[in-house]
């Protein structure tokens, strides 16, 4: 007689925090242990007998398919982000809104000996997991709501970026009322709005704006029938954060967030507003800046380089702690996958944010006239080499081809510079060859100057493309089409750099086929040429 209690519970004593759950051949209930009672609300002796697919009929068209793999003595394992959850169980970690509990699911077969007699299945609640990345998400989020407001900064239409910042707002903290009020005019008035909420008089602020000008501190209130004095825009709102605008030591305005559910803003919430406060009255004080200079290009790059580095400071201050957990985890030992994959992401998302920042800035050099260059003799050929080998590591799907002279390639240039632009464009021919392939690097000799080329075997430009190319923040249709990120700078970058050490750049490409960008560059007065 097969005992499927025994079989159950055998080498089992390690998964009495999971879910665990038998059957015998014809998918009828054998067991259903002490957990799996406590989450569905379903007692073992009410189970077992049932077969699994009467009890959960909506399971047979879902994963009939992976109890006929177990009976035939495959395992299957179910990921949460794939299949969300197999039985319908509440999840029961606290303030969690998640309609059932996250699962991660392993159905394998249920042996005695050598004999199959059923399956078993092991269920693991995954919900603190979920929180996390979907908290990650959240914060990536934040980051990217930061960035697309500081590039609003950077456009200087004040109307544009005050909605930008009110729109971000009202998504980030789920808000059906957010508003920035500006003094202007004598008086104070709602400039940008977003949301369902409603004011009650358009040319009145109500006592809660009027109470955070004159004082200039930040207020928060969970119940505003506690405080009938401070009267919100709407009113109908029931709790509300104001974070007042400053430039300078000058109260400019504010930055009015209501909700009609009392206690509706937490701390990150406040935060949250914090931060996009500062960047509401960064683009505020970049636009009166703006109408106060004669000249836009000018402006311009100062906008460039204020929204820079206000970025770049949050960003690399999450970097530097990010960092600072990895190599404690690396050290210690102490943190479970699951922590070393949340810091990776972290990790990679600060990274990809900072280099963007970087790109900024190097805009702002290069139209403000300040990019400098430490000229020396660089061979081209040991640059290529390094940063090849190093982008091997990296790029798996493609295969990187370099090719040089036998005999050195002197340039003299900024070797951080020249590394800048070949980096660029291998990377370039990474990112836009999406299904693999063969990158060349060649570097050769020709008509007394340097010449380097890179070619790919990616998705190709369009003809009508071509001609701006090296414009900034001009990208080409069909990168938006193949859903590849970027602002339009790196090229135009590139180009500048070429052009400051007197050389050429061009691109030829075939959609659909690849493109080859071509760097001329002058070889170092004094040096031999290099034989071919």
């Amino acid at each position: 007689m097969i005992d499927f209690h025994a079989a159950t519970e055998q080498g089992l004593s390690d998964l009495l925090a999971k879910g665990i759950l038998t059957t015998d051949q014809e998918l009828v209930i054998r067991g259903w242990n002490q957990w799996l009672e406590i989450h569905s609300g379903q007692r073992a002796e009410e189970m077992i007998g049932q077969r699994l697919f009467d009890v959960y009929p909506e399971l047979r068209q879902r994963v009939g398919h992976y109890y006929t793999q177990a009976l035939a003595g495959q395992v299957v394992v179910l990921s949460q982000r794939f299949h969300g959850h197999l039985l319908p169980l509440t999840p029961m970690l606290s303030g969690s809104s998640l309609p059932y509990m996250p699962q991660s699911v392993r159905i394998a077969p249920l042996r005695q000996g050598e004999q199959i007699i059923g399956t078993l299945t092991i269920i693991e609640d995954v919900t603190e997991r979920v929180l996390r990345e979907a908290e990650l998400q959240r914060q990536v989020a934040s980051l990217e709501a930061l960035y697309e407001i500081g590039l609003g900064i950077l456009s200087l239409n004040l109307s544009e970026c005050l909605q930008q910042v009110v729109e971000k707002s009202a998504t980030l903290v789920e808000a059906p009322l957010v508003a920035v009020v500006l003094r202007q005019h004598g008086g104070l008035h709602v400039v940008a709005r977003a949301g369902q909420g409603e004011l009650a008089h358009p040319d009145q602020v109500g006592g809660a704006v009027e109470s955070v000008m004159r004082s200039g501190q930040l207020l928060s209130l969970s119940d505003l029938l506690q405080e009938p004095s401070l009267t919100p825009l709407d009113p109908r709102s029931r709790s509300l954060l104001v974070m007042p605008l400053m430039v300078g030591e000058a109260i400019i305005g504010a930055l009015v967030v209501e909700s009609t559910e009392p206690t509706a803003f937490d701390k990150e919430a406040r935060r949250q507003v914090q931060r996009l406060a500062t960047q509401a009255a960064i683009a505020i004080a970049n636009a009166r800046l703006y109408r106060e200079l004669e000249e836009a290009v000018q402006l311009r790059d100062i906008f460039f380089s204020i929204a820079s580095h206000e970025l770049k400071t949050p960003i690399t201050t999450i970097k530097g702690y990010i960092d600072l957990l990895l190599r404690r985890a690396s050290r210690e030992g102490t943190a479970s996958p699951r922590d070393l994959q949340t810091y990776g992401i972290i990790h990679d998302e600060s990274s990809r944010l900072n280099r963007l920042i970087d790109l900024l800035l190097d805009l702002s050099r290069i139209q403000s006239g300040q990019l400098e260059l430490t000229l020396e003799k660089i061979n081209l050929c040991d640059v290529a080499e390094q940063l090849v080998d190093r982008l091997r590591t990296t790029s798996q799907q493609h295969t990187l081809v370099l090719s040089c002279l036998q005999s050195p390639l002197v340039v003299e240039g900024d070797p951080l510079r020249m590394e800048q632009i070949l980096q660029n464009l291998l990377q370039n021919a990474i990112k836009y060859s999406p299904n693999g392939g063969t990158i060349t690097t060649q570097l050769d000799l020709q008509g007394g100057r340097a010449l380097l080329t890179v070619s790919d075997e990616g998705i190709g430009i369009p003809v009508e493309a071509r001609a701006h190319l090296f414009n900034s923040f001009y990208r080409a249709g069909n990168v938006s089409e193949a859903g590849t990120s970027g602002m339009g700078l790196g090229l135009y970058i590139v180009s500048r750099i070429v052009e400051a050490h007197h050389g050429t750049i061009h691109v030829t490409s075939e959609l659909g086929v690849g493109s080859t960008f071509r760097v001329e560059l002058p070889l170092s007065q004094g040096e031999e040429q290099p034989d071919r």
